[in-house]
This record gives C-alpha cells, sequence and structure tokens, in this order.
C-alpha cells in the first residue's frame, strides 16, 4: 500500500534540499565579505604607514628651509589630502563591517531556514514509519484472521 503522504514528504525534502543550497550560497557570501573586511583593513593600515613616512617626508622638505607663503599652502593642502584618504579608507572599511554582519544574518535566517525545513521533514517521515508500523500490523492481523479461518474451514470439513 503506497504511502498516502509521499507526496508531501518529497515536496518537504525539495525544501529542505532548496535551504541547505541557501546556507551554502549564504556561507560564501560570508566568506566573500570576510574578505573584503580583510583587504579594507589591510589597505587602511598601509595607508596609516604610507601617510606617516610621507608626513615625515613633506616635513622634512620645508624643515629649516626658507619656504614661501605658497609651499606652506601646499603643505596644509598635502596633508588635508592625506587625512581626507584616511576617512575614505575607514569608511570603506565600515562598510565592509557592515555588509559583513548583514552577511551574518543572512547566514544565520538560512540555518534557522534549513533547520525548519528539516523539522517539517522529519514530522512526515516519522508519521511515515509509523504509518508502515501499523499498517504491517494490520496485514499481519489480516494474515493471521486468514489463517484461523482457513483452520475453521479444515475443522469443520473434518468433522
Amino acid at each position: 500500500m503506497k504511502y498516502e503522504l509521499e507526496d508531501l514528504l518529497r515536496v518537504r525534502k525539495i525544501r529542505k534540499d532548496k535551504a541547505a543550497d541557501n546556507v551554502k550560497k549564504a556561507r560564501l557570501a560570508l566568506k566573500k565579505a570576510e574578505d573584503v573586511v580583510e583587504a579594507a583593513n589591510r589597505r587602511l593600515s598601509e595607508y596609516k604607514l604610507f601617510k606617516v613616512k610621507e608626513v615625515e617626508r613633506l616635513y622634512g622638505a620645508v624643515m629649516k628651509k626658507n619656504v614661501p607663503k605658497e609651499g606652506i599652502e601646499n603643505l596644509q593642502i598635502e596633508l588635508a589630502f592625506l587625512d581626507k584618504k584616511i576617512l575614505e579608507y575607514e569608511t570603506a572599511l565600515q562598510d565592509a563591517i557592515e555588509a559583513h554582519k548583514k552577511a551574518q544574518k543572512y547566514l544565520d535566517d538560512r540555518v534557522g531556514a534549513l533547520q525548519q525545513a528539516t523539522r517539517n521533514m522529519q514530522k512526515i517521515e516519522e508519521h511515515k514509519q509509523t504509518w508502515i508500523e501499523e499498517d504491517s500490523k494490520i496485514l499481519e492481523l489480516s494474515q493471521d484472521k486468514e489463517l484461523e479461518d482457513v483452520k475453521l474451514k479444515e475443522d469443520l470439513s473434518h468433522e
């Protein structure tokens, strides 16, 4: 006898498999987001080191020298540009961290969906197992009844 909820079980398995695929994709997206954070952090660190050397170089170029007012203004502009670049790298890092948080939340949501899909499938599988056990008991009882009927007929025919 065919299990009546076999189609539902198949649908739940498909949903579970799709949820598992979504978890894999979310893990890949999280890994990419981690790589972006790491790269942004590395670029910021490298630029900070570069800025220190560049500031030393710029100050070295004007220290103990007679520099016109225009040269001092250019120095200030270059220092402001270096500071602006630091802010850009910091903003990029913050954006990458925010994207990483979103990727982590998305992964957490996908894992939750997979767990729910797994539970839903397991409920039907448990029901199927119970149904199989009950069906086999009914079949066994039916066979026992048939055997009793055959014995009863044989006993009646011998009398």
